[in-house]
């Protein structure tokens, strides 16, 4: 495996609150044209918690971890196969793994998942081709139009450097995002939904512009629901907001060659 470099890093930011989240089914996020071959979702039982032995199985299996997701059906895993990726390896605390984040991304990793239930962190850092820098930066949850707008400028100006969010996680009151560079994006949008069917309406509202969901998450009695439009033809997405059997409901999809690329909570 060839190393990867890391072009740049800048951490802004990082303190987080551990307290717990409220317990919300999972809304999960499925693509196609993802290259990502058959998929598992792991486990399926409400309460259950983390388990080393089943990330090692699939690595071993050679899979990867595409996605994952501490949800009211305890934490779930997505996994399969993935063209662009290769080793990976994770850290899971009682805190925000701002250490491991670091020496990941210096060592040229990409995190390509971070999430939590306000009392347990899990981050996944992957051999990603291309390697794409990354930055992560916190911030308290906006109650106010004027925090909206500050919290609305301060992400412009990552996206003015092409530096998008692709992944969010709150503890307590602090969102911490993922923003990581892709100069294929061409905007960038985001709302603030009350509830899992608010996301269905926003997303709806904006696909047909092009945009497509890139991250979505539950913290503070709202979601964080992140949308993109990249160059080219978009991808078909679907999403699922409050699936309570999602064993039941998977295999319709991945029929359809659909794959799990997010699951919120």
């Amino acid at each position: 495996m060839k190393q990867i470099r890391l072009q740049l890093l800048i951490i802004l930011c990082v303190a987080t609150l551990p307290l717990p989240a409220s317990a919300q089914r999972a809304l999960y996020i499925l693509s196609q044209g993802t290259g990502i071959g058959r998929q598992s979702l792991i486990p399926f039982d409400y309460g259950s918690q983390f388990e080393p032995d089943l990330l090692r199985a699939t690595w071993d299996n050679d899979e990867h971890i595409i996605a994952a997701g501490f949800t009211f059906h305890g934490l779930q895993i997505a996994t399969a196969p993935h063209p662009d990726w290769g080793n990976q390896t994770y850290r899971f605390a009682t805190e925000y793994p701002e250490e491991f984040i670091t020496d990941m991304t210096a060592k040229g990793l990409t995190i390509t998942e971070l999430t939590t239930d306000g009392l347990n962190w899990l981050a996944i850092a992957t051999e990603v081709v291309p390697a794409r820098p990354q930055i992560f930066l916190s911030f308290s949850d906006p109650v106010s139009d004027d925090e909206r707008a500050t919290l609305r400028e301060r992400i412009g100006s990552l996206a003015a450097d092409h530096y998008f969010i692709t992944d969010a996680a709150c503890s307590g009151n602090m969102w911490s995002i993922v923003a990581t560079y892709n100069p294929e994006i061409e905007e960038q949008i985001f709302d603030f939904p009350q509830a899992a069917r608010d996301i269905s309406d926003f997303f709806m509202r904006n696909q047909a512009n092009g945009f497509r969901i890139s991250a979505a998450d539950y913290g503070n009695g709202h979601y964080l629901c992140v949308m993109t439009r990249t160059s080219g033809r978009p991808r078909p997405q679907a999403i699922l907001p409050g699936v309570e059997n999602p064993n039941e409901v998977m295999d319709r999809y991945w029929g359809m060659q659909f794959a799990i690329t997010g699951i919120g909570h």
